[in-house]
């Protein structure tokens, strides 16, 4: 069992390599051959790498990428068939708004690496916009994010501290309760076969669900403009991001400061992707990319793993919206036969009663 394939497993879910796909591990690989294009592989490549992006969007590049944003959610509802403009707008998160990594001491201090940051946002936002723009910071990322032996050190030097250092983030950014359980935990169970083998156990292999070829007898869900703005907004703060590196902070960011003023526009524009979501016309190839959550195996106190799952904000986006939309006409349908869906501490009442019953 090759590397990738042990990672994927322990931290995704494992499926056949294409023969021309790149390995994470590989770095001698070319990309891709035809300049310009951008392609599937580069996209499982950039998710493999686990690219950091920044918490929240600078105000001075907010305006830019709601603009960026925005042609690339166009380009998507103007041509939903179109894979390349499917793989662009996934790709842009990680490519314009990817975490700055200081070169030396100086870098460090936090002024100059938040200035040095808003340097780093605007020139990926600016090459974005040339022709082949995406493919050209996509081979740059991936440059970039090429561990070499000194950074290799220093990951193990300080991986005592990666708690305090996560505490800290967590602290700063007023997330005092995520703070105290970063200070607990055990953190991430490491790639061996032996924890490799325990997941397997807790989720074992099983076959993708079939789509039916029947075009569905009932329409599908459709949002406003309104429901997507409330559904962004109840979004806890501090939402992980999954590999794609979109945030739902970055939606909002997006929407506030000097972009308010596309805001409504953008709005628009989001709605119309989400629709093309609950109407199931993105390409299938990115389902796997998008529709499922890798597994992140935590350790537990106690022993054993808590594995994990962080789908990406689009997903989760679509999700919170449809649950939304059917929730108020299950209640009717289920009637007095569920204590789930719409009444407030029905669980409670199960317990209880069958407490009364023992």
């Amino acid at each position: 069992m090759g590397l990738s394939t042990t990672l994927g497993l322990i931290y995704g879910t494992a499926k056949p390599q294409p023969q021309h796909a790149l390995n994470a591990a590989d770095d001698s690989t070319p990309i891709d051959e035809t300049v310009g294009t951008l392609t599937v592989e580069m996209l499982d490549l950039i998710f493999q790498r686990k690219i950091p992006t920044t918490v929240s969007i600078p105000p001075p590049c907010r305006l830019q990428f709601s603009r960026a944003l925005k042609s690339s959610l166009d380009n998507v509802i103007a041509k939903p068939l179109d894979l390349y403009a499917w793989l662009n707008l996934l790709l842009l998160p990680v490519c314009t708004l990817n975490l700055y990594m200081p070169k030396n001491s100086s870098e460090e201090r936090s002024g100059v690496r938040k200035k040095l940051q808003i340097v780093s946002i605007n020139e990926a936002l600016a090459t974005w916009k040339e022709p082949y723009g995406c493919y050209s910071l996509v081979q740059k990322v991936l440059e970039l994010s090429k561990p070499n032996h000194h950074q290799q050190k220093q990951s193990v030097r300080k991986v005592k501290d990666v708690n305090l250092e996560a505490f800290r983030r967590k602290l700063s950014s007023g997330l005092y309760t995520a703070a105290i359980l970063v200070l607990s935990s055990d953190g991430v169970a490491p790639s061996t076969p032996d924890k490799l083998h325990e997941l397997q156990l807790k989720h074992p292999s099983a076959a993708p669900p079939v789509i039916p070829a029947d075009n569905p007898s009932s329409n599908a869900l459709c949002v406003d403009s309104k429901s997507v703005l409330q559904a962004l907004k109840s979004f806890p703060k501090g939402t992980a991001c999954a590999r794609d590196g979109l945030r739902a902070q970055h939606f909002l960011d997006a929407l506030s400061g000097a972009a308010a003023s596309v805001a409504e526009d953008l709005l628009h524009s989001i709605v119309g992707v989400v629709n093309l979501w609950m109407e199931g016309r993105c390409p299938a190839i990115l389902s796997e990319f998008v529709a499922s959550a890798p597994l992140t195996p935590l350790l537990n106190p106690g022993g054993g793993l808590r594995p994990i799952a962080v789908g990406t904000i689009w997903r989760r986006l679509c999700s919170k919206l449809a649950a939304t939309l059917v929730c108020k006409y299950l209640t009717t349908y289920l009637g007095n036969h569920h204590f789930g869906v719409g009444i407030p501490c029905g669980g409670e009442a199960i317990l209880h009663s069958a407490n009364k019953l023992v």
